[in-house]
């Protein structure tokens, strides 16, 4: 099978592949028949940054999208392509709801962060924050009390002042006292709401807002102005992944253990 290799970054793409897979730039189109001399070859022409596609999504083109969409382009833009044309907000997006699933706000956040939506990151990690420390709080006393029993329990082990089925049953006992006196709610916030709805609703949701920011940034970069024939490099560089960035939602995420922590001290 032909490769098609991008003029920008010299990435090697697939043949189907109508923009490069690592950074969005257009891929030249392969004509594979030559009637001349009836045989195959591989003929290159590249295509003109305003004749990418006929397909307008509101005010912004397919090659100005799959430019700031930038490394996966070529899943993404399909997508956004069936929204565009069917007038949904909609479309599946599965590593939001695998990084719920897993790690809950933060793990949403992770990947809003590495798309540079940065506002609705933030909005999930505090809600992360908030619910994991006000469960510590509210908790506090009830936690300090089965960890102290606990560490009680196996320093009499020890020592020998218990055995072994003594040991089990006060860390059985220990365990009924903190079962009857914990509160669930704020925990079950964090894994019903946090682990298992909201993945949901965001994985559904997460690429019509990713759409929505990238045609106002687009648009907001091509209303500018510039004279300088350099909004094409401007998009590129405003959208894109930020591996930077994902540290963000990871610190975080250290923050509300290391707050939830403190309430045990």
């Amino acid at each position: 099978m032909a490769e098609k290799i991008c003029v920008q970054c010299k990435t090697k793409n697939e043949e189907h592949f109508n923009f490069c897979k690592y950074c969005g730039a257009p891929l030249p189109v392969v004509d594979r028949f030559d009637r001349e001399e009836n045989q195959t070859h591989t003929a290159y022409t590249y295509p003109q940054p305003q004749a990418a596609s006929n397909i307008d999504y509101d005010g912004v083109n397919e090659q100005e999208l799959a430019l700031y969409i930038g490394k996966n382009s070529h899943k993404i833009m399909p997508k956004f392509l069936a929204m565009q044309l069917m007038n949904k907000k909609t479309s599946w997006c599965f590593p939001v709801f695998l990084l719920g699933l897993i790690f809950g706000f933060f793990g949403m956040a992770f990947w809003f962060f590495s798309r540079k939506m940065i506002k609705v990151g933030v909005i999930l990690a505090v809600c992360g924050i908030l619910l994991t420390v006000a469960d510590s709080a509210i908790n506090a006393q009830v936690n300090k009390a089965v960890i102290g029993d606990i560490l009680s329990s196996c320093n009499a082990a020890i020592s020998g002042d218990i055995d072994r089925t003594q040991l089990g049953n006060n860390l059985n006992l220990a365990i009924e006292e903190y079962e009857k006196n914990y509160n669930p709610v704020f925990s079950l916030l964090t894994s019903y709401i946090g682990a298992t709805f909201l993945p949901v609703i965001m994985a559904f949701y997460g690429l019509g807002i990713y759409k929505t920011k990238a045609i106002k940034d687009i648009i907001k970069i091509k209303q500018a102005n510039n004279q300088d024939d350099l909004d094409n490099l401007r998009i590129r560089a405003t959208g894109g992944r930020s591996d930077a960035l994902v540290i963000i939602p990871v610190a975080l995420m250290l923050l509300s253990g290391t707050l939830s922590f403190l309430f045990l001290i």
